[in-house]
């Protein structure tokens, strides 16, 4: 398991089985989404606190493929909206942290990559899918690409290279432009 804590969140992450004290996260907690775990899969356990000795969110899941062949678990928050961003395997989930409910729950484009925060803007890049949202959690837009792909953004411009075939998309509104 790692502990980490990022501005006021405290966090616990852990791949594989049940850990120790899971089931007492899972009681003092005011939310918990932990049906996943009926699922097929490895198990990856997740919980998030913030101001009190026990978490507040428990999130726990089983999915595939979980930390393998470029697949990794990428967690991030938003402190400033109080949004949590998971993505493993062929899962995403986007919460709020303040009330623990749901904001978006889907399967990925054939596996999760990662997250990454580009100051007013999240980015979610999967195997066959890309994806822009707000710091609150709600998608902007998404376009679909396949590998060999990659990305980067010049001021409000998304550079999208995919296949060697390269696209430019507004970074607000996913608008293809020149």
């Amino acid at each position: 398991m790692v502990a980490l804590t990022v501005g006021p969140y405290r966090l616990a992450v852990h791949l594989g089985e049940r850990p120790y004290m899971f089931d007492h996260w899972v009681e003092h907690a005011k939310a918990t989404d932990i049906e996943g775990l009926k699922d097929n899969g490895d198990a990856l356990h997740l919980a998030v606190g913030r101001g009190s000795d026990w978490y507040d969110l428990v999130v726990a899941f089983r999915t595939s493929p979980l930390d393998a062949a470029g697949f990794r678990p990428d967690v991030l928050i938003v402190p400033e909206t109080e949004t949590l961003f998971i993505g493993a395997g062929e899962v995403v989930k986007i919460f709020d942290l303040r009330t623990g409910q749901v904001k978006e729950q889907r399967t990925s484009n054939a596996g999760f990559w990662d997250w990454t925060r580009m100051e007013d803007v999240v980015i979610c890049c999967e195997e066959l899918g890309f994806a822009v949202y707000g710091l609150d959690g709600v998608e902007r837009w998404s376009t679909f690409v396949e590998p060999p792909w990659e990305w980067s953004i010049d001021t409000n411009r998304v550079r999208l290279d995919v296949m060697g075939s390269l696209r430019y998309h507004d970074l607000m509104t996913g608008k293809e432009i020149s």
